[in-house]
């Protein structure tokens, strides 16, 4: 059986294991192999995985990994017999992008996990583990595409030449982190003093420095209307969401409301690239 924790990308997900053989596995000689198709991107890194678990001590506590296989390999160190129950899990970061998304919401589907074992007097050929036993989200390495699944916005006042409080909330399924930087584009018609630094309110205001590095404040880009937001501490996976205000002052002239676009570039905590974006969606 294999199973996960979190389809959410670039996030830590926990990949849950049990196996029972019909052959002894005897210790310091016998190796469990775990390949993952060559088509899923794994977020480990060449050499030793910690196992942890109830039976993670058969193998020493420790796996290793090769990429070139796209597979872990456990050198079994005491004596499996045969009929019983051996559960240990490791962790993997979920990618946040791929060279060939399946779509625009579905980053990569999970695929085929095959087990086999091998070793002195041992030889079980590979076998397709199941994960038909949990719901879709928890089968091993699906992993959903970079979005902001919560985008609100909204204003105090209506009135040209005043002063305006706009309130934006978002949330995303995927971590973000410290370094992250999320624009606001599209304030077309917003008359600001002048580039820079401008101050944020709101119940998340703390979390995020200007470009300039002032704590509390975003970057206004005249240039582009947009407000630049970087984050000084990490949200977090389950609760990758925040609320800030800022103050305007409303156009003379009549104007429609904007089309307020949002994306974002997230330092990447996985090792298959140093960051990487979220595609640019619009904001209500």
């Amino acid at each position: 059986l294999i199973s996960q924790s979190s389809a959410a990308p670039g996030c830590n997900n926990t990949i849950s294991v049990t196996i029972v053989q019909n052959v002894p596995l005897p210790a310091n000689g016998a190796s469990v192999i775990i390949t993952f198709n060559p088509a899923v991107s794994v977020g480990l890194r060449e050499g030793n995985v910690t196992l942890r678990g109830l039976d993670a001590t058969s193998f020493n506590s420790v796996g290793v990994w090769s990429a070139a296989d796209n597979s872990l390999r456990l050198a079994v160190s005491s004596d499996l017999p045969v009929c019983q129950n051996v559960t240990f899990e490791f962790d993997v970061c979920n990618p946040a992008s791929v060279a060939s998304p399946v779509s625009h919401i579905l980053l990569q589907d999970s695929k085929p996990v095959n087990i086999s074992a091998e070793g002195p007097g041992v030889g079980i050929l590979p076998v397709e583990m199941d994960s038909a036993h949990v719901s879709t989200d928890a089968q091993p390495l699906r992993v959903y595409a970079p979005l902001f699944t919560v985008k609100n916005i909204g204003q105090s006042s209506p009135y040209p030449g005043v002063l305006n409080t706009v309130t934006v909330t978002v949330a995303a399924n995927f971590n973000m982190v410290s370094k992250t930087q999320v624009v606001l584009h599209g304030f077309e018609g917003v008359d600001m003093m002048s580039d820079g630094d401008l101050l944020l309110q709101g119940p998340d205001a703390g979390k995020f420095v200007s470009l300039a590095g002032s704590p509390g404040y975003g970057t206004w880009v005249g240039c582009d209307s947009a407000l630049v937001l970087e984050l000084s501490s990490e949200l977090g996976c389950n609760t990758s969401r925040f609320t800030i205000s800022f103050v305007v002052t409303n156009p003379l002239l009549a104007q429609d409301c904007v089309d307020v676009r949002i994306n974002a570039t997230v330092p990447s905590t996985c090792e298959d690239s140093s960051f990487f974006t979220v595609t640019q969606q619009r904001i209500a």
